[in-house]
């Protein structure tokens, strides 16, 4: 069993554990693996995904879908990471792979307890070890003013391109994605955040991470 199998197996198991009435789902290739299984348990509760890809893999599977929008509150929610590591004792995780990132950080903000699932090599031993990089969620009219600001306190950053069509990246939520340099970002990133226009950054702090699992590994820390 893959590293990914086995942690999407195992966080499917937690959930049914808890058996939460409502449950948060983010988005990623894990993520689909975890929704899998999730049925293969017997999860019959409710479920808040943060995607459209999200929500169409739930009802694929037969589980009953909520809009983000519709709940203030979720008990229990289960996401992925593109990479998490330790800073000042402390837990992060760098999201947005996906482009999925706002609604990700909306549901990770309204749920009780959050857990993440990553495969073994999603691990940093560092901040900026992996080379990922953090992206933010931006409106369309406000990129040359981010751009701006950017420059101005020295982060290196580019519009993330879609594949399969032209253009640039457009999220669920109609904005544009770019990815900024991980070095030049993490220590201004609430600076980058105030910037008029960026919704917001892929860095997801500890206070929106209750539990990593890793793989066979088990959880972090």
């Amino acid at each position: 069993m893959s590293g990914k199998e086995a942690v999407a197996r195992r966080a499917a198991e937690l959930v049914a554990s808890e058996a939460p009435e409502v449950l948060g789902v983010g988005s990623g290739t894990t993520v689909r693996l975890f929704i899998k299984y999730l049925k293969e348990f017997g999860f019959s509760g409710l479920t808040v995904p943060t995607s459209y890809d999200t929500a169409l893999e739930l009802k694929k599977h037969g589980l009953k879908v909520l809009d983000l929008m519709s709940v203030d509150e979720v008990e229990l929610s289960v996401d992925g990471a593109d990479e998490v590591f330790t800073m000042n004792g402390s837990l992060y995780a760098v999201k947005g792979g996906g482009a999925a990132m706002l609604r990700e950080k909306v549901l990770a903000y309204i749920s009780r307890k959050r857990i993440y699932i990553v495969d073994e090599g999603k691990v940093s031993g560092s901040p900026c070890s992996r080379g990922v990089p953090v992206p933010a969620e931006v409106v369309p009219s406000s990129l040359p003013a981010v751009a701006r600001g950017l420059k101005l306190l020295g982060v290196g950053w580019k519009l993330r391109e879609a594949k399969g069509k032209l253009g640039p990246v457009v999220t669920d939520n109609g904005n544009l994605v770019i990815d900024m340099d991980c070095k030049s970002s993490i220590n201004v990133i609430e600076k980058v955040e105030a910037l008029p226009g960026v919704a917001v950054t892929g860095l997801f702090g500890p206070d929106l991470i209750d539990k990593v699992v890793v793989g066979e590994r088990g959880e972090l820390p």
